[in-house]
């Protein structure tokens, strides 16, 4: 979406786009019960139309999943977000359709990550939020709730699908703590290993 930069619709940083951190409308948010994911048998299956499951990883505690209507550059956005959750390890799963239907999401400008035959595209960053930014954002705000702290450094690895139409989008991302971002200089490498043995999904 980036154009949006992601983290998700942050989100995080999509989440969906931290890549440059841009504030979401909060004063038009609010929870929601429709939801486009569900957790079934220790999976995360998405039902929006760009159908995922995604198996949970061993030691990852799934969190409640929070549905919200969001805008960002004018758009308006409905966002499902799925929390796991392991030590100083993070991966989240957003599921996305932009309600106007204007086709904003368009992630073919990032580099291409496959997965198991799936195509993504892919973010790296490091970081570190004040919280300031962390409570400006509902995702940020829920998953700091839930207990991870983006207000330490954080290698954060973000991977994005979007529907031909442009109209709805899966966002993967793993957010991991790191002593200092400098340490990450060259190891991309090694966290994609990392994503590669942590993430195992199917499209459906």
């Amino acid at each position: 979406m980036f154009k949006k930069e992601v983290f998700a619709a942050i989100l995080f940083l999509t989440l969906q786009g931290c890549l440059s951190l841009e504030p979401e409308n909060t004063t038009g948010n609010r929870e929601q019960q429709k939801t486009y994911l569900r957790y079934l048998n220790r999976e995360v299956i998405s039902t929006h139309g760009l159908d995922i499951t995604l198996k949970i990883p061993e030691k990852f505690s799934p969190k409640p999943i929070i549905n919200y209507e969001a805008t960002f550059n004018d758009h308006p956005f409905y966002v499902s977000l799925a929390t796991l959750i392991s030590l100083d390890t993070l991966l989240t799963v957003h599921a996305e359709s932009v309600e106007d239907g204007s086709g904003y999401l368009n992630y073919s400008h990032l580099e291409r990550f496959d997965i198991d035959d799936i195509v993504f595209y892919r973010k790296d960053q490091c970081l570190k939020l004040d919280d300031k930014t962390i409570n400006a954002m509902q995702d940020l705000r829920y998953v700091a709730k839930m207990g991870f702290d983006f207000g330490s450094p954080t290698y954060l690895a973000q991977l994005f699908k979007h529907s031909d139409d442009g109209n709805k989008e899966i966002v993967l991302t793993l957010a991991k703590h790191v002593d200092d971002c400098s340490m990450i200089d060259g190891r991309f490498d090694e966290f994609t290993h990392e994503i590669y043995r942590l993430i195992e999904i199917n499209f459906r």
